[in-house]
């Protein structure tokens, strides 16, 4: 077995530990930023715009007349694709 050199013996095990840190630390950081790149440029972005279709959720449904009164059913359909039922009514003036 060969003696180990004066350089290699005051070389010590916390100065191994310091590297290594160091070095894992770095890595860890080039790789976040290698892989996080695309999404914040993508978050600079400007977002295209939508054309807004110009539909109505509300739609007269039925109607009917009872006394002095005119109402029509009126159904609502919410975004998440539910109706809802409304009862608007008038007074007609004989």
């Amino acid at each position: 077995m060969t003696k180990p050199t004066k350089e290699l013996e005051e070389m010590k095990y916390p100065q191994y530990t310091f590297g290594f840190t160091l070095g894992l630390f770095t890595g860890f950081c080039l790789a976040s930023l290698y892989f996080m790149t695309p999404a914040i440029l993508a978050s600079f972005k400007q977002p295209e715009a939508q054309p807004v279709a110009s539909k109505s959720n509300f739609e007269v449904v039925d109607t009917y007349s009872y006394e002095n009164r005119t109402c029509s059913v009126i159904r609502y359909t919410t975004p998440s694709t539910t109706w809802q039922y409304f009862l608007d009514c008038k007074e007609v003036k004989k």
